[in-house]
């Protein structure tokens, strides 16, 4: 078994625990959200946070730091960014309408963010 660092063990447990509580996991908010307009989104959402938040018990979280639906938007959107990846189909693996919100409101504020190694193995596009 190969060794990770700390960091990279504690995700790796992240992403099999889900694995494990819902073998589908790529599928699980369209198996569960039937409309994710619902509500303006909010029903979509709070299945999302609900599940993350299963996922990451045990943890450590940053003090301030909250996990929640929008943690994988603001994650990839700053992800996508700081691997120049294509502004529009930013917007569009997001559902933004408009760039400038997801600059503004996902991506400005989240620059601290470090580039995810892990999300760039899970999306080739960040590669």
């Amino acid at each position: 078994m190969p060794s990770y660092s700390p960091a990279v063990a504690v995700r790796l447990g992240v992403l099999r625990r889900g694995e494990q509580l819902y073998p589908r996991w790529e599928t699980l908010l369209s198996d569960l959200v039937s409309n994710p307009n619902d509500k303006n989104g909010a029903t979509a959402s709070s299945v999302m946070t609900g599940w993350l938040r299963k996922l990451t018990v045990g943890v450590e979280i940053p003090g301030g730091a909250v996990v929640a639906s929008h943690s994988w938007r603001e994650t990839g959107a700053v992800s996508c960014h700081k691997a120049n990846y294509d502004t529009m189909k930013m917007c569009e693996h997001g559902f933004w309408r408009d760039p400038n919100t997801m600059f503004t409101s996902y991506i400005r504020p989240f620059l601290h963010f470090p580039r995810s190694a892990l999300l760039a193995e899970l999306y080739d596009c960040l590669q």
